[in-house]
């Protein structure tokens, strides 16, 4: 049984932002077991050959003192429209292996390419990605995500988004809004109308 797990973004035979993938990986174990990993992150993973040309996903499944990993071909798909949906009591606050509930809300999202998951009036993430909005000048996500992901943390550090309290009745005062997520990059991703949130049905 592995419960946790990371993906991880391979760039023409090269790991992306390794240090916080392997950051959120010490937290999570302490989180989760009470303890540091047994192992860092990528100890002892080569990297096939095929993954040196084009972008790829490392799925790495970890437990208290194991991990298993596999590697799969990557192409960043347009997600150009979200559908809102609620749960007061979702909890995603670590990446688990188990994703039924978010699957659920998946499978909610009608015509759309994703959910938007709004909780206790206020905006979290889609199924797989953060989101940011961008305001005419600045790009802001969420202060209330699901969960923190590496891409997020990192923009965040860098200071090139700010977290800010989005809520249901004021999302719609942005002018665009992009998904992001360790496979998507904020300036590989097209910015996306506000016209394409729907709101809850």
């Amino acid at each position: 049984m592995f419960p946790l797990f990371e993906s991880v973004c391979i760039v023409n035979g090269k790991i992306q932002h390794g240090a916080w993938h392997q950051r959120r990986y010490e937290a999570a174990c302490r989180a989760f077991y009470q303890q540091a990993p047994a192992a860092p992150l990528f100890e002892g993973i080569a990297i096939p050959e095929e993954c040196y040309r084009g972008k790829y996903k490392l799925k790495i499944q970890y437990n208290k003192s194991h991990r298993r990993w596999q590697f799969d071909p990557y192409l960043v798909k347009r997600i150009g429209s979200l559908q809102m949906v609620t749960d007061d009591s979702i909890d995603y606050a670590l990446k688990y292996t188990n994703r039924s509930r978010l699957d659920e809300l998946f499978q909610q999202r009608g015509d759309c390419d994703d959910v938007l998951i709004v909780k206790n009036g206020r905006i979290t993430d889609s199924s797989h990605c953060n989101i940011v909005l961008f305001d005419g000048r600045s790009w802001y996500t969420p202060d209330t995500p699901l969960l923190r992901g590496t891409a997020r943390e990192r923009l965040l550090h860098a200071k090139r988004i700010k977290a800010a309290p989005v809520m249901i009745d004021n999302i719609h005062q942005y002018k665009g809004f992009k998904l992001i997520n360790a496979m998507r990059e904020l300036d590989e991703v097209p910015m996306e109308s506000m016209e394409n949130i729907f709101p809850l049905q």
